[in-house]
This record gives structure tokens, C-alpha cells and sequence, in this order.
């Protein structure tokens, strides 16, 4: 994939465009298609800057080797494309200037947030359902909570729903000059009320299961090896999703040091997930001790893919998911003998509390020996 900038026909203007390659057939077809308007400031990109200035911009995107770059142009091309709701308590000139002030505000390449664009396509469908204007989402507050416990979702995804209603509430209200007042934190009770309903639902899977060292090599024949070695690294190190995706070439969310005191390699990990520190506060460091830990670091310096979990799931018989790496590095450790209160550090938990309530197998029985 790369870009280039395309002059206008019609007058001094240009636009960017996308170069990529389409499967037809046996063979990869080389195809463009202009980058919505958008994408433009996420990539970097001034709509307002001479030609020669954009070129520049686009030369040095080029260079950079990055999947979030293709992930926000498809995010934000689906949204150009799909047909828009017509509805009278989401007018459209408002809709297309909040999808733009959400891709300036919360979306870049630097915090590819690109879910909030389907999380705001799902949220107009709940305003059109609700028929309700900003004005009347706090009074009506438990109306919304009791249509999200009929439609399932659970209370994280509820949770993303009413964060994206409160944003378009609050642009709204700007916009025509009114005051808005936000929808409230969900209770207890009604976390209670979304659980029982999404855990009871047909199309609940459960949470994922670990991910062993046996799963693992039970995977390695049926994986394409960018998404194998994903795999081998998430259970080895332990890590969310978003910190293997968010490597980059130049190590700026990554690093691999040698400490003399303890005679070990250490990788450190930036941690994005972590917004409420400072940044120089959000890495954590892991000692390289396993030889499986060796080839892992070896892994971070190629170009991996996480598979889908369908695709690992059609060759397990176990529920597998994106997190199910992260799910057996607890197990792993303490298998290699290792302390909980370093494992919890490993994972850049605060707590010890945290890595065992939320990460240990409930499943596994083990106990110490007596007499």
C-alpha cells in the first residue's frame, strides 16, 4: 500500500490517493481509489497545503512501514461509503462534520482508535431506534439502558455506545448553542442487568481460553507464520494486542536492552492502553529468561499479523481469541517457577490482585504437597 497526490482536473486543487493490490483470481491486481477527506488529518495530511507540501507529507508516509495506515483508510473509506441513515434526530450535515471532528480529535496514526468509527455507526442506529435528541438523552437515560439490555450487548460495549452518544451530544449542543447534559456512569445494577443479559444471549462464546505451549505448536502447521509467530509472542511475553500491532520500525514502542546486573536481555513495551500516566510512565520490562523468550524477540523485528479467531478456532477445539496469549502467561510462568508479583509487573498490571482475579486458569487444580 502507499499514496500518492493526485493534481485536480479542474482547477488548482489535488487529493490524495491510495495504491494497493486486489485478489482476482490467481493474481494480485494493482488498483487506486481516493482517500476520504477524512483520513486526511490522522495521516498527517493538510487539505489546505500547497501541492508541493502534501508531496512531501506523502513521500515520508511512504517510508514508514505501518498497518495502522491501512486500517484507518478502510475505516474511514467504510464510513464514506456506507449508505447514511435518514433520520430526523441525525441530520446529515451534522453527522458528516462529527465523523470529521471524531478523526481530528481521537483518531491518528499515533492512536489508531479506528473501532470508534463502527462504535459511531451503531450508535446512529440506537438514536434512530430511541428517536431521541441530545436534549432528551439524560431524562431518558433509563430508557437507553433497558434498549441496550434487549439488543445484548454487553456492558463494555454499552459502555463505548453511551461514551459515543455523549460525544455527539455534546457536538450537537455546541453547534446550536445549548447546554448538554451527559448521560451518567452506568450503575451497578444496570451492569448487572447488561451482564445477565449478554451472558444468557445465544451468541455468547465466554471469555478465552488460554493459550498453552501445546495449543501453540498444535497451531503451527495450520497458521500462516506472520500469524503464528504473533501468537508465540503474545503467550511468551505476555502482551495485549495493541503493543505487539503498534510496533514500528524505529523501536519507539519497543526496545530490547542488555542489563549487566542481572546478565539478561530486558524488552520493554509502551503500553498505549495506559493514557491516564505520563507517557514516560506507560513501558514495562520484561527479562528474557525462557529460551522460547529468545525467538520471540527474534519474532518482534518481523512484520506479524494477529490471526482472526475464527481462523485459529476452525483448527482447535478450544475457544480462542486475540487475548488468549496474554490468557496463558500467567499459567506459564508460574510453570517456570516464577513469582506472581514479577509476572504482574511483566503484564504492566498495578496490582497483584488484578493479574490473578482477572488472567489465572480458574480451571486448573494445584495445591502443595502435605507431610
Amino acid at each position: 500500500m502507499s499514496f500518492y497526490v493526485k493534481k485536480s482536473s479542474n482547477g488548482p486543487g489535488w487529493s490524495l490517493w491510495e495504491t494497493y493490490f486486489e485478489k482476482v483470481g490467481n493474481d494480485n491486481k494493482r488498483k487506486q481509489r481516493r482517500v476520504p477527506d477524512i483520513a486526511y488529518h490522522a495521516l498527517g495530511v493538510n487539505k489546505q497545503s500547497p501541492i508541493e507540501q502534501a508531496k512531501q507529507r506523502v513521500a515520508l508516509l511512504n517510508r514508514e512501514k505501518s498497518t495502522e495506515k491501512l486500517t484507518l483508510v478502510r475505516a474511514t473509506k467504510a464510513v464514506e461509503t456506507k449508505e447514511r441513515i435518514k433520520s430526523l434526530y441525525i441530520p446529515e450535515h451534522l453527522a458528516v462534520a462529527f465523523e470529521t471532528y471524531l478523526t481530528e480529535n481521537y483518531i491518528s496514526l499515533q492512536n489508531s482508535n479506528t473501532k470508534l468509527l463502527s462504535h459511531w455507526d451503531r450508535t446512529q442506529k440506537l438514536i434512530n431506534d430511541l428517536q431521541l435528541l441530545p436534549s432528551q438523552f439524560f431524562s431518558n437515560k433509563q430508557k437507553i439502558i433497558a434498549h441496550l439490555v434487549s439488543q445484548e450487548y454487553s456492558s463494555d460495549y454499552t459502555k463505548k455506545l453511551i461514551r459515543l452518544l455523549n460525544l455527539w451530544g455534546e457536538f450537537v449542543s455546541e453547534q446550536q448553542g445549548q447546554f448538554y447534559r451527559p448521560i451518567p456512569k452506568l450503575k451497578p445494577l444496570d451492569v448487572q442487568r447488561l451482564t445477565d443479559s449478554y451472558t444468557e444471549s445465544d451468541t455468547f462464546v465466554g471469555e478465552s481460553e488460554p493459550l498453552t505451549p501445546a495449543l501453540l505448536a498444535k497451531l503451527k502447521g495450520s497458521l500462516k507464520e506472520s500469524q503464528w509467530k504473533w501468537l508465540h509472542v503474545a503467550l511468551y511475553f505476555g502482551l495485549r494486542p495493541s503493543e505487539i500491532d503498534r510496533r514500528n520500525a524505529k523501536k519507539t514502542h519497543w526496545t530490547v536492552v542488555h542489563d549487566k546486573a542481572i546478565k539478561k536481555d530486558v524488552v520493554s513495551f509502551y503500553q498505549p492502553k495506559l493514557v491516564s500516566l505520563a507517557k514516560e510512565k506507560r513501558w514495562k520490562s520484561i527479562p528474557v529468561i525462557l529460551p522460547e523468550q529468545i525467538e520471540a524477540v527474534e519474532f518482534l523485528k518481523e512484520e506479524l499479523k494477529c490471526p482472526l479467531p475464527k481462523t485459529m478456532q476452525a483448527h482447535t477445539d478450544v475457544h480462542l481469541t486475540k487475548y488468549c496469549g496474554r490468557k496463558g502467561f500467567v499459567d506459564l510462568m508460574l510453570s517456570n517457577s516464577q513469582s506472581l508479583e514479577n509476572i504482574s509487573a511483566w503484564m504492566g498490571h498495578s496490582s497483584v490482585d488484578r493479574t490473578w482475579r482477572s488472567y489465572r486458569n480458574k480451571r486448573r487444580v494445584s495445591f502443595t504437597p502435605t507431610g
